[in-house]
């Protein structure tokens, strides 16, 4: 006998998320490391799920969005602050070297994907912002 089931988006980040924070590696970074979350709507599920809260908006924890083909940007002004870092659990004001610099064994960072191959190969959509000085077009 075969099942399929369809999740919308919100339902599929969800048990994405409570998979992540179930690992054995949240749980040692829980326990005496750090655990670095970036932005991402999956990764604000993952953040309420670590944390056990759920005044997290996930849509709020994103740099962009693809729609309808086209990669978009999140407005600065409308996205909370990312990333969070939790040290043994708990939310700690470090930006992400300062994190580093402090490295434990169990420290954990979570990044997220955009998409996934047939291998298991994960696939991230980056980008950036080259400013080039008015020098470079004379």
């Amino acid at each position: 006998m075969k099942a399929a089931f369809i999740l919308v988006p919100s339902e599929s980040r969800r048990l994405i998320a409570k998979g992540v924070s179930a690992m054995k590696e949240i749980k040692a970074a829980r326990e005496s490391g750090y655990t670095i979350i970036c932005g991402g709507t999956t990764n604000g599920y993952v953040a309420q799920e670590i944390l056990g809260v759920t005044d997290i908006p996930p849509q709020k924890y994103t740099a962009g969005t693809i729609c309808s083909r086209v990669v978009c940007t999140t407005d600065a002004d409308k996205r909370s602050p990312f990333p969070i870092i939790l040290f043994q659990g708990e939310r700690v004001k470090k930006t992400i070297p300062e994190a580093l610099n402090d490295f434990h064994r169990e420290t954990v960072i979570i990044k997220g994907a955009n998409a996934i191959d047939a291998s298991g190969k994960v696939g991230v959509i980056s980008s950036i912002r080259v400013i080039f000085p008015e020098a470079c077009f004379e």
